[in-house]
């Protein structure tokens, strides 16, 4: 159960921080052209490069532990977020801040009724592939030792030959990815449900 414990505590921080976290710099790239010249080759130079393949590097900076964990999941995963959110913002209709200049509606009356009503739906496809990815980086940080979730557990089963706990791990392992990506689904369908038919992401 501790084991559970650590990766669930790592997956849900690590991923409320990288939501947090790509909302924000993806709002402030797509709203200030010299940020996006001066960041899009660094962003398109990190977001092709594999998840994993980040892990390790990043763990040799951060050093391990829980907090570690979480460090290195935020970075690892942010990435569609912030890339969705700029795209999000860009794409916002013209006629979207004509009417809210014309309403003289402040600069926190804009951010509420206009760039995150027409941001959520990029913001939500970002966060779907970033959850099966945190899951996955989560699981790599334990098994390269920045943790002691269920990515350690299953390197310690498969190092004591202990086949039967190992495959019992990846069920479970596969079952609990199962059941975030149906809960996901499920809030999807909440936020969306009394949405505008044209802010909707499936419009």
């Amino acid at each position: 159960m501790r084991a559970l414990a650590v990766t669930a505590t790592t997956f849900t921080i690590g991923l409320l921080l990288a939501l947090l976290l790509g909302v924000l710099a993806g709002i402030v790239i797509g709203s200030v052209p010299i940020v996006d010249r001066a960041l899009s080759p660094l962003i398109d130079f990190i977001r092709s490069m594999p998840p994993p393949a980040i892990v390790p590097a990043i763990g040799l900076i951060v050093g391990s532990g829980l907090g570690s964990s979480i460090v290195i999941v935020v970075i690892a995963v942010m990435w569609p977020i912030l890339l969705n959110t700029v795209v999000g913002v860009r794409s916002i209709p013209q006629v979207r801040r004509d009417t809210a200049r014309t309403l003289a509606l402040s600069p926190d009356a804009r951010l509420l009724k206009v760039t995150i009503p027409s941001l959520a739906p990029y913001v939500m496809s970002g966060l779907r592939i970033a959850v099966s990815m945190t899951l996955i980086v989560t699981l790599f940080t334990d098994i390269l030792g920045s943790g002691q979730g269920l990515g350690r557990l299953l390197q310690e089963m498969q190092h004591f030959f202990r086949a039967d706990a190992v495959w019992g791990l990846l069920v479970f392992i596969g079952a609990l990815g199962y059941l975030i990506n149906l809960a996901f689904d499920l809030i999807q369908r909440i936020v969306f449900r009394r949405w505008p038919e044209t802010l909707r992401p499936d419009a």
